[in-house]
């Protein structure tokens, strides 16, 4: 091959390369930040801990089914005391809610080899935490702590649109 034809070949592949690299660039992100904040009641003290463990799409897919199945198995042995008792029934769904979360970390230890790495951030006194570079998708947010010797839950579900920060609400408290 001469040399104008390589050289043609050489501008033409710089050619690419740069249109490809400034498409790149151009490529909106494909991750974004979850941020919140948790209202652990007291500050954080001695033995306390508390950490957020952050569910991807998959693993909040199976939390919601570990829920579901506990508060049905329950509901069907207990019915006829919920009838009696409609509060009851907020009860069997906090401790679906409890059981499901350890079942579901359990299980994403287990898968993980034991290492959630970027799937868990230590909470600071302040109750707030960070996930960032979170690809797009819904995700659950569930808090777990230990206050004065007691188990508390917490959880929140976020969706990740794109890479404006997202605040998820940490409201619903599991005892």
């Amino acid at each position: 091959m001469n040399a104008p034809g390589r050289l043609r070949r050489v501008v033409l592949l710089a050619a690419v390369s740069n249109a490809v690299a400034v498409a790149a660039i151009q490529q909106p992100p494909s991750t974004g930040t979850i941020f919140g904040r948790v209202d652990l009641g007291s500050e954080l003290a001695g033995d306390d801990f508390a950490e957020a463990v952050l569910l991807s799409p998959e693993w909040a897919v199976a939390w919601n089914g570990e829920v579901q199945r506990r508060i049905d198995d329950d509901f069907s042995r207990n019915i006829a005391a919920v009838d009696r008792d409609r509060e009851l029934f907020g009860l069997i769904a906090e401790r679906a809610e409890r059981e499901a979360t350890m079942a579901v970390i359990a299980r994403m230890r287990a898968s993980l080899g034991g290492n959630l790495g970027d799937a868990v951030r230590t909470i600071d006194g302040d109750g707030a935490f960070e996930f960032a570079r979170v690809p797009y998708g819904a995700y659950r947010v569930i808090v777990v702590a230990s206050i004065a010797g007691a188990g508390r839950i917490w959880s929140g579900a976020v969706t990740v649109r794109s890479s404006v920060p997202e605040l998820v609400e940490v409201l619903d408290t599991v005892r």
